[in-house]
């Protein structure tokens, strides 16, 4: 009876052991879903074929959103096509696999500015608790610490806006190669270039994430209202996936809308840069990183 008395106590031991690891795992996994479900996806998203789109760019940016942590039902994403039909269709049948719905379809002619005042009106639906993750469909932030960590960290430090800076991602060689359905980005594209600053010569910083409080400006780079902006020294890393087989055609579309206003399109000479400087289907070598 000794034994068996004994044996039995071990056993009520361990299993209120595991019973404590569990109930401590459920908590932290109740608390993780209620920080993640704080934390909204914007992005306005161009899938008209005549813009060059490229459909397997739509599972890998999905996939590496879902994987972060953005719950389905806070994707925010809005589509652009010049006319109603088959490429919104595919897209919304596509997004509907992960149970993401569309947020709205804005046609006619790609417009730079219509797409940002679109994603300012999704930010404005969020809660003044919400995070707003703030991305165009070649970007995909990579946090320093697991989503519902960084959420929480700034939290405890009454931050409202943090910092992110631009990492172009190109193809072994600088060749400009078209995206395929897998690998991973990461593995199509595995080298690293400082593109936007030398070769684009413009401005590789971002706002990613941020509270609805914060007026971002258009490409969300910098804070419009830095007078409320709290943001921590840290910034966080944004991959920038644009130096695509696209790339060429889309930046000839882009340069013939500029030129039809420089004024308003006051970037006009950043296009006209890189397509002096992208010659034989890869980027020049004196911009790859040695």
């Amino acid at each position: 009876m000794f034994f068996f008395v004994r044996s039995q106590h071990k056993n009520v031991s361990s299993l209120a052991s595991k019973s404590v690891a569990i109930n401590s795992i459920r908590i932290r996994m109740s608390a993780d879903f209620s920080t993640l479900d704080r934390v909204k996806l914007v992005c306005c998203v161009g899938v008209s074929t005549e813009e060059f789109f490229c459909r397997p760019w739509m599972r890998h940016f999905v996939e590496h959103y879902l994987k972060l942590g953005i719950q389905p039902h806070n994707f925010r994403l809005s589509l652009h096509v010049r006319r109603l039909g088959a490429d919104n269709e595919w897209a919304e049948a596509f997004l509907r696999r992960f149970d993401i719905c569309v947020a709205g379809i804005l046609t006619g002619e790609y417009e730079c500015y219509t797409f940002h005042e679109r994603n300012l009106e999704e930010i404005a639906k969020c809660h003044e608790d919400d995070w707003i993750l703030y991305a165009d469909f070649d970007e995909y932030v990579e946090p320093p610490y697991p989503l519902a960590e960084l959420i929480r960290r700034l939290d405890r430090g009454y931050f409202n806006v943090m910092h992110g800076r631009l990492i172009d991602r190109v193809a072994t060689n600088g060749r400009l190669v078209a995206v395929a359905e897998s690998p991973s980005p990461w593995e199509q594209y595995p080298d690293v270039a400082p593109l936007t600053e030398e070769l684009v010569v413009g401005c590789p910083d971002k706002i990613p994430f941020m509270k609805k409080e914060i007026v971002p400006s258009m490409g969300h780079h910098f804070v419009l209202n830095t007078e409320m902006a709290r943001a921590p020294r840290k910034q966080i890393a944004v991959h920038h996936f644009k130096w695509d087989a696209t790339i060429i055609p889309r930046l000839e579309l882009t340069l013939k809308r500029f030129q039809t206003d420089p004024r308003r399109y006051y970037w006009l000479d950043e296009v006209e840069r890189v397509l002096a400087k992208l010659d034989g289907g890869r980027i020049a070598d004196e911009y790859l990183k040695k």
